[in-house]
């Protein structure tokens, strides 16, 4: 079972006129070559220049669009925000669910690799006291009964059999003609 969560950050040390075909999908991609990957999925991966994320900052664009702990990434803090040039992020689901080991090599430059901030699921009673209940014994949920449900179906029978029966009656009468 492959990994969860996990974010992993490069610079790519080529010229910015490169960076599209080396990080572009294709039959020999250049990234997944230099990552050492046998899987990589392009839905989770993005490359970009840390100048179009200058608004904001690097290191707050992976907390805001990243999800990683602002705690987890503060000592990087300083080293992201004096990167320059273009990086790719690679996300845990680019690995395809797959465990694999990765050995990346130029131009790839490993950055750092934090996890995101995956809150713990927290259960609450449902509001409603209509969705509380228990399963009968026969597996059917105690509530109201199924009679008008199993009109509503019959009805919806009878008509959708009354409508095949006069397209079949309409055909029938153009066949004669």
């Amino acid at each position: 079972m492959g990994e969860r969560g996990v974010i992993r950050l490069f610079a790519i040390d080529l010229p910015p006129e490169q960076v599209a075909a080396f990080a572009e999908p294709s039959d020999d991609w250049p990234l997944k070559a230099a990552l050492g990957a046998r899987v990589l999925d392009p839905d989770y991966i993005e490359a970009f220049e840390v100048k179009d994320v200058a608004e904001i900052g690097l290191t707050n664009y992976l907390i805001q669009g990243g999800g990683i702990n602002e705690a987890a990434i503060a000592q990087d803090r300083l080293r992201l925000d004096a990167l320059r040039g273009p990086l790719v992020v690679i996300t845990s689901g680019a690995f395809g669910g797959m465990a694999q080991e990765i050995d990346p090599h130029a131009p790839l430059r490993w950055v750092g690799t934090w996890e995101e901030d995956i809150p713990q699921v927290h259960f609450e009673l449902l509001p409603d006291a209509s969705a509380r209940g228990e399963v009968g014994a026969a597996g059917v949920p105690e509530g109201p009964s199924l009679p008008g449900r199993q009109k509503m179906m019959r009805l919806s029978l009878a008509v959708m059999i009354a409508i095949a029966g006069g397209l079949a009656l309409v055909l029938w009468m153009g066949i004669r003609r």
